[in-house]
Formats: structure tokens, sequence, C-alpha cells
């Protein structure tokens, strides 16, 4: 994917229904990823990092310009580290 592309029809029709209707989640996707104590945190989000940088749709974002949406790649693929106690949950 180059920098910035337009997108496809699907792609737009997704984002026109999603624009219209902001108030709708259908198509949000919220992840939180639990893991266990002994897991290597820094090794597993420089894995995350590596998928991220390796399919760049992941880590894209949209953005409108003279009435046109593009699909624009993110170039800090870096994750926020954000740390929950169990009482969090």
């Amino acid at each position: 994917m180059s920098e910035k592309s337009l997108l496809s029809k699907t792609q737009l029709g997704l984002y026109l229904e999603c624009d219209q209707y902001p108030e709708r989640t259908t198509y949000n996707m919220p992840f939180l990823c639990a893991l266990k104590k002994e897991t290597d945190v820094s090794r597993f989000k420089s894995a995350v990092e590596a998928v991220l940088d390796k399919h760049p749709a992941l880590s894209s974002h949209l953005v409108e310009e003279s009435g046109q949406v593009y699909m624009e790649k993110r170039h800090d693929n870096r994750l926020k580290e954000y740390r929950l106690s169990d009482e969090a949950f």
C-alpha cells in the first residue's frame, strides 16, 4: 500500500454508513488483551508491532481531502501500553 490510497467502493460504503450514523458501533472491534503474569510484555509488544509493520492496512486511518476519502498509513506503529490491576476487571 502506498502512503495514501483511495478507498474501494466497499470501504467507501462502510465509511459513509459510519459517518452518517456515528452513534452505531456495528463495525467497531474493541480489543483487550489480558496477558499472563509470566508473559514477556516487551517481546509480545515487539511481535505485534512487527505484524503492523508488515500489514500497513492494520495501522492506517482514514482522511478526507477535497471531498475524497483516503486510507493513509500511520508511520508510528508503536503500541501504547496500559497496565491495569486485577481490580479493574
